[in-house]
Formats: C-alpha cells, structure tokens, sequence
C-alpha cells in the first residue's frame, strides 16, 4: 500500500493513479467451477462470499482504502479504529467495520 502510494505521489500530474480498496472478511465459502463444460469458471460464492464484496464497495462510500470486517478484527492483535456499525446491501443485520489506524484519513487516491 506505501508503494501504491508513493507511484501514485509520482506520477500525480497525469491521470494515471492507482485506485483500489481492500476488504478483509472471514467465513466459510463455496468455491468451484460453475457453468458447463464448455464453459467453466471458478468462482466463490455463498453469504460471506457477497459480505465481502459488499465490504470491498464500501471503501468508496466510507473513503477508506482498507476496511476489516469484525469477524476478521477479532482475531487480529492490532489497534483497530471502528468505523461504527454497517448496515450491508442485502444482508440483514448491520455488522462492526474497522479500519486501520493509519488509514483513518480519506483515501489516498481521493476516490
């Protein structure tokens, strides 16, 4: 993330930035080829599977580049900075989202 950071600071006059955001969840998922023969894809799918891609879009509404879910946050021994309860697109009950003390500031590519 530094160096994202530091090529983004290089190369700031052009239109060329690095943007991202980065969701850490944990759970169990179901994961395979999905489709026909012809055709497979390997995919992950399943409620944690979509709780995570809906933490990964929140890093543009919460204008943060990282963002930690509490089933990850409670397994880690780190300072954590909550960013309060969530609700998340199709999921019933809002859920605690962190963020890492040094990104607790808007996100570095200004998304």
């Amino acid at each position: 993330m530094a160096r994202v950071a530091a090529h983004n600071a290089e190369i700031s006059e052009s239109s060329h930035e690095i943007d991202y955001g980065l969701a850490l969840h944990l759970g169990d998922v179901m994961y395979g080829n999905i489709g026909v023969s012809e055709r497979l894809e390997f995919t992950v799918t399943g409620p944690v599977a979509n709780e995570a891609a809906r933490l990964e879009d929140m890093c543009k509404t919460l204008d943060r580049a990282i963002l930690i879910s509490s089933s990850v946050a409670e397994h880690l021994d780190l300072p954590l900075v909550s960013l309060g309860f969530q609700g998340f697109r199709g999921v019933r009950d809002p859920q605690e989202v962190f963020t890492l003390p040094e990104y607790t500031g808007p996100h570095p590519s200004g998304v």
